[in-house]
């Protein structure tokens, strides 16, 4: 199983944002069935309104109908 961990706005190492994280997957070779990977993303904790948002905007980023793990943080030195 493969276990792309991404987000938008501090993904590192830098290959793991989202659209790379969807280019790969869409390029794999053999194709790989959605139940091959497990993706995590992240939104930062939020009203419920703009939750919906960041989790709207990942699914788009990452051209997937579902993630497998929503992380609700944000990095402490951002605060």
């Amino acid at each position: 199983m493969i276990h792309p961990d991404s987000f938008a706005r501090f993904a590192r190492p830098p290959d793991h944002d989202q659209a790379n994280v969807s280019r790969g997957v869409a390029r794999a070779s053999p194709p790989l069935a959605r139940e091959e990977y497990f993706i995590t993303t992240k939104c930062p904790p939020a009203t419920l309104a703009a939750a919906r948002k960041c989790v709207a905007d990942n699914l788009a980023e990452l051209d997937v109908p579902y993630v497998d793990l929503l992380l609700v943080h944000w990095p402490a030195s951002a605060h």
